[in-house]
């Protein structure tokens, strides 16, 4: 299958920027809070030094865990560019993509389908099965390219963090803040895998298309890509739990009651649910080919997979943020294969393109409006550092997102269609 070259640079864009981060993130601390926090959580999420904690003063609002930050439309300047280095080379692309694809690699890009309902019909001659023996070897090359680049990342995202903590003299204290290094430095790869470990399987038909892989190959890339999650969960899941027992700390699981919201416990127990559902998509991974699970497998695993992300949103804020390009690519992903279930065209490459393009606008609305309503919350009940609803808004922004992309995608798609028709 062709490659669309204008989408394929808007993915390595996507990939450079995960690259990129937090090296460059480390370079500016001389912005203080407008980037800090661990993996720039404060930044992103408004979250900075009282100012009286500053000033040395002995306020009662020295003793807060922070303070809220207001910004435009709820977007510190550090979120705002976050979120515009994540979608703005997908839009990009899917603009590129809709006015520069020629017509005839178009034509090229839809002819796969028609052959492939030839070979179906054919009896297993010397020739299909030497197409099949080469398209096997490609697989296996583009999944090995994967695998490297994919671990190489990974490793990256470790060791940078996991230096800088290194050489702070908190996490040199003793055994157990050494843990506490390696613990938090494995959060920063697991944040990057649960952010993109979801697009190459809910994003196929999406990227099948304009990339010209095929959907085994990204099948095989989703799998390598979700057996690491579980190994990067696990260390920081393990490690945060063996911290914390040995810092006599294991009351922060338990739910608080106080109504000033300066307890950080949801945030523990938000991480600690995220860790076992993580352990129960695994689980159901492992065993997916006996019976009892093959049957409804894709099904259980979509809804174990949602709810993951959507708990980890709550457990981690900025994930809002980045999870945007996993829910625009999954949402016109679904809105494809809707089409598809209706025996409708859904392989015009701009058609697709234009889905994606009113996704990507869809999605990015919602987030701006529920962060909009989260900073007016904040604002209003300045108090209220971790209660449940500052938790929800980041659920919220990330489901509503998805609905509403894959509702404008599927729009664009039954439209066109229809008009083409």
């Amino acid at each position: 299958m062709p490659v669309i070259p204008t989408f394929a640079y808007g993915v390595f864009s996507l990939a450079l920027v995960s690259i990129l981060y937090e090296p460059l993130r480390n370079a500016l601390y001389t912005l203080g809070d407008e980037v800090g926090g661990v993996g720039g959580v404060g930044g992103l999420t408004n979250q900075f030094i009282p100012p009286c904690y500053l000033q040395n003063e002995t306020k009662n609002d020295c003793n807060a865990p922070y303070y809220f930050s207001p910004g435009w439309m709820g977007f510190t300047p550090f979120a705002a560019i976050v979120l515009s280095c994540l979608i703005i080379p997908l839009f990009l692309a899917a603009i590129a993509t809709y006015f520069c694809t020629p017509s005839d690699l178009q034509k090229k890009m839809e002819r796969p389908l028609l052959n492939s309902i030839e070979i179906d019909k054919r009896d297993h001659d010397n020739e299909e099965e030497e197409e099949e023996r080469q398209q096997e070897i490609q697989q296996k090359k583009k999944v090995a390219i994967f695998s490297i680049l994919w671990y190489s990342a990974s490793s990256l995202w470790f060791l940078v963090p996991l230096l800088y903590y290194a050489s702070s003299p908190f996490y040199q204290t003793d055994i157990w803040h050494h843990l506490l290094a390696v613990t938090i430095a494995a959060a920063f790869p697991l944040s990057w895998h649960l952010t993109f470990v979801t697009i190459p399987s809910a994003s196929a038909p999406l990227l099948s298309l304009l990339l010209g892989i095929t959907p085994s190959t990204f099948k095989a890339c989703h799998v390598r890509a979700a057996w690491s999650t579980l190994f990067w969960g696990s260390i920081h899941a393990i490690g945060e739990l063996v911290y914390l027992t040995s810092q006599g700390m294991l009351n922060v699981l338990i739910p608080t009651t106080r109504s000033s919201g300066s307890s950080d416990s949801l945030l523990y127990i938000f991480g600690f649910v995220t860790f076992v559902l993580l352990l129960i998509q695994s689980s159901h991974a492992l065993f997916r080919y006996q019976p009892c699970v093959k049957k409804n497998f894709r099904y259980f695993h979509r809804i174990f997979a949602a709810s993951l992300l959507l708990i980890a949103s709550a457990h981690w804020w900025p994930f809002a943020i980045f999870l945007m390009p996993a829910v625009v690519c999954a949402a016109t992903s679904y809105a494809i294969k809707e089409q598809k279930r209706n025996n409708n065209d859904s392989n015009n490459v701009h058609v697709v393109a234009l889905a994606f393009i009113a996704a990507i606008i869809a999605s990015v609305s919602v987030l701006v409006l529920i962060w909009a309503a989260r900073q007016a919350y904040s604002l209003a009940h300045p108090k209220d550092y971790y209660t449940l609803p500052l938790h929800m808004f980041p659920v919220v922004s990330v489901f509503l997102a998805f609905i509403i992309a894959r509702f404008s995608a599927s729009a664009v798609l039954t439209g066109c269609i229809k008009t083409k028709k």
